[in-house]
């Protein structure tokens, strides 16, 4: 036990939005699962951009210790913890061999070797995530060396075999709890950037897209707007706060922030500043660093945590939600 150290780690929760092109996300991951423990490795799809190539490397369903409504039947709640290896033929550090198959690529290559291919072979990088196939939250830390947001978003389009995905952040217990607290709701301003291809927009008939393609037509660079009242609903600016960035308007969202009264006091909220994250600390040997173990197990402890807050506060997914794009709840990064 005198090996035992503890470091500090910050997990930040997103909501997967999909595109128009819709799928479902508990069948697409079981399959990912299922191929990955009878090793059908051609059957889960890779990414490689450039020089770098993206491959699922580990694997494990996760029980959350309860049962979930799931269409007209209930069934089993649980998520998945999946490592992606990310190689690097243009790095130098540990090499894997992109030849073979996914569970022997982590194998370290002797670069001293005269038989040594240089163009099959690159350095190893792990990135875990967790994602709940029921309420399409992704959780994640940041990992030197790993696979950023962007490379994320592109890997999992690739792995499903879709496009237009999105990685919306959740509003936190405090976002929630701010906008319930007030007896007055008196405005929301947000800030985002421009937008492009404003014309392939599904629904252009909303009243901000005509300021969006006006912003786009000005060659404007940022687009703001505040909506104010000496009341506005609470309900109905809850439901825009959290749906209004998930739907692919905006290319970045700047700021978005809240004024009102409670306790008869003015009040001013950021809701950039409170986005759902799980602290705390993460136990490794210190002779074998932090491992996909380690890291799987602190996921599954981080999401665990926050069940109670998803599950009253997003939708379950399923394949009979065919307005789930339109019912978002994250808003989006």
């Amino acid at each position: 036990m005198e090996n035992i150290e503890q470091k500090s780690k910050q997990i930040a929760f997103y909501e997967l939005i999909e595109g128009k092109h819709k799928f479902d996300l508990k069948v697409a991951l079981d399959r990912v699962y299922q191929s990955f423990t009878r090793k059908n490795y051609d059957k889960i799809n890779e990414l490689t951009i450039d020089d770098v190539s993206y491959y699922i490397s580990a694997v494990q369903r996760v029980a959350l210790d309860e049962v979930i409504n799931y269409g007209e039947d209930t069934t089993d709640y649980y998520g998945y913890a999946i490592n992606i290896a990310k190689v690097d033929s243009n790095q130098q550090v540990k090499y894997g061999d992109l030849t073979k198959v996914v569970d022997e690529r982590a194998e370290v290559i002797d670069l001293s070797d005269d038989d040594v291919d240089m163009s099959k072979v690159g350095p190893l990088f792990d990135t875990q995530f967790f994602i709940d196939p029921f309420y399409a939250v992704v959780a994640m830390g940041r990992t030197i060396g790993g696979t950023n947001m962007w490379a994320l978003k592109k890997f999992l389009q690739q792995l499903f075999d879709t496009k237009g995905l999105r990685l919306a952040f959740i509003p936190d217990e405090k976002t929630i709890s701010d906008i319930d607290d007030m007896t007055l709701l008196t405005a929301i301003n947000y800030k985002v950037v421009k937008t492009g291809n404003v014309e392939d927009q599904k629904d252009d008939s909303r009243s901000e897209m005509g300021d969006v393609k006006l912003a786009n037509y000005l060659a404007a660079d940022e687009y703001e707007v505040k909506l104010k009242s000496i009341s506005l609903d609470k309900k109905k600016a809850k439901g825009k706060i959290k749906q209004l960035f998930s739907k692919g308007e905006f290319d970045d969202v700047k700021s978005i922030k809240l004024e009102g009264i409670r306790d008869g006091q003015e009040v001013f909220f950021s809701l950039m500043k409170n986005k759902l994250s799980y602290h705390g600390t993460i136990q490794f040997d210190q002779l074998k660093g932090i491992t996909v173990r380690n890291n799987f197990d602190y996921l599954a402890k981080a999401y665990a945590s926050k069940t109670g807050f998803i599950k009253n506060n997003l939708a379950v997914k399923d394949d009979s939600d065919d307005d789930s794009d339109d019912e978002s709840e994250g808003i989006s990064e």
